[in-house]
């Protein structure tokens, strides 16, 4: 997952700042893999856990996570996000040693990707890249790897992908969809709107054929944002025309997904 060397420098930097006592009760908040990815780091570094998630997240991610030993609090799919930061918020202050991870606003996400995710990206990719497309989460992805890509090409494309079921960004009202892991219900904070070329609505019928597709026609088996970014990254290929090179990131592979996303 592309969340685990995120959740791994976010709590190593918490750490470091001397915001995780040792007895510490961390909380989080999320609707994707970024939660089985902090499950993981904080079961190897000893803390306890408890992840608040709406109701209609993916059941693997579930299991997941629980089989890390960590604990799930669900909330109603009605509510989006917005639901879970509440339930969180609420815990969090009941509980006097506890730490409530703010992933949605903490910049280290964005420096991470700045220094991991490019350089993985530059020793797997020679020569220019056009355009960069991803979902939109937390926006740490967008942001860090597009920011970084800008200095080394200042004309290459930021591409936002969001579902149509759930527009913020583009301006429209939130609204439930089907694509765990973008679309949080809300536009995130480590979101720079200038720094976004444009934004690709996609719908979950569109997302979950390509995610079947690839796992079908070329032997990738992903989750369903991946699904959502290769549709946007073939979208903006097509638009873009010959000889141009498009990026994107499949965040997942789709084991943790198989009652979801395969049709």
């Amino acid at each position: 997952s592309i969340k685990d060397l995120i959740a791994l420098g976010l709590i190593e930097d918490a750490d470091a700042r001397d915001k995780i006592p040792p007895s510490s009760h961390i909380i989080y908040v999320t609707s994707g893999n970024i939660g089985s990815a902090l499950a993981m780091v904080t079961a190897a570094k000893g803390y306890k856990l408890t992840i608040f998630m709406p109701g209609n997240s993916p059941i693997h991610q579930l299991k997941i996570i629980q089989g890390y030993g960590a604990n799930i609090k669900l909330t109603s799919p009605n509510q989006g996000m917005e639901g879970s930061f509440s339930g969180a918020r609420t815990m969090s202050e009941s509980i006097e040693d506890s730490l409530l991870l703010d992933f949605f606003g903490n910049k280290e996400a964005v420096n991470t990707h700045c220094q991991t995710t490019v350089s993985e990206i530059t020793n797997a990719i020679r020569g220019q890249i056009d355009a960069f497309v991803a979902g939109v989460g937390t926006g740490a992805t967008l942001m860090g790897v597009g920011q970084k890509l800008k200095e080394t090409n200042p004309l290459v494309k930021i591409i936002a992908v969001e579902p149509a079921a759930s527009p913020i960004i583009s301006g429209g009202n939130p609204g439930q969809h089907g694509i765990p892991g973008i679309g949080p219900n809300f536009l995130p904070p480590l979101l720079d709107l200038n720094s976004i070329d444009s934004v690709i609505q996609v719908t979950e019928q569109q997302a979950r054929t390509m995610t079947t597709k690839l796992a079908k026609e070329e032997g990738l088996l992903v989750g369903v944002s991946s699904g959502a970014n290769v549709f946007a990254a073939i979208k903006t290929g097509l638009a873009l025309g010959i000889n141009k090179r498009v990026l994107t990131i499949a965040p997942d592979r789709g084991d943790r997904y198989l009652d979801f996303a395969i049709q």
